[in-house]
């Protein structure tokens, strides 16, 4: 389980982009080594360029991962993006840690009404979910 999450957004005005969001997640114990992120964003939030947020990610502010290198891949087919490399070399610094990264380059949905929800889950480095939010 995760104890808390939270996302700020870097602009809140409707159907801008590119924005950065920022994202705090705090699961209930240590994360593992070789542990990756899940990232589902409602379908009204979007990637505006792939290329430029999978090169922008790793270079945006990290705390919390045992590494400061993350890289962001992002699947539109699910509007899911996956963070890895943060656990690569070994496990999270704090138990709990607070991890804290920054996408770049979402376009924000068109209204401010709200319409979906983001969902994260940390996955092991098998696969298996360790901790979720939703």
């Amino acid at each position: 389980m995760i104890s808390s999450f939270a996302v700020a957004a870097s602009d809140y005005t409707a159907g801008a982009y590119p924005v950065k969001y920022i994202f705090t997640v705090i699961p209930v114990r240590r994360v593992t080594e070789g542990a990756y992120l899940k990232l589902e964003m409602p379908a009204e939030t979007s990637v505006t360029d792939r290329g430029e947020m999978t090169r922008k990610c790793p270079r945006e502010s990290v705390s919390g991962f045992s590494n400061y290198y993350i890289s962001c891949t992002h699947d539109p087919n699910n509007n899911i993006i996956t963070v890895k490399d943060g656990f690569k070399y070994s496990e999270s610094k704090g138990d709990p840690p607070t991890l804290i990264f920054t996408i770049p380059n979402l376009k924000n949905p068109r209204s401010l009404r709200s319409s979906g929800y983001f969902n994260i889950t940390v996955y092991d480095s098998s696969g298996e979910a360790l901790y979720y939010f939703n």
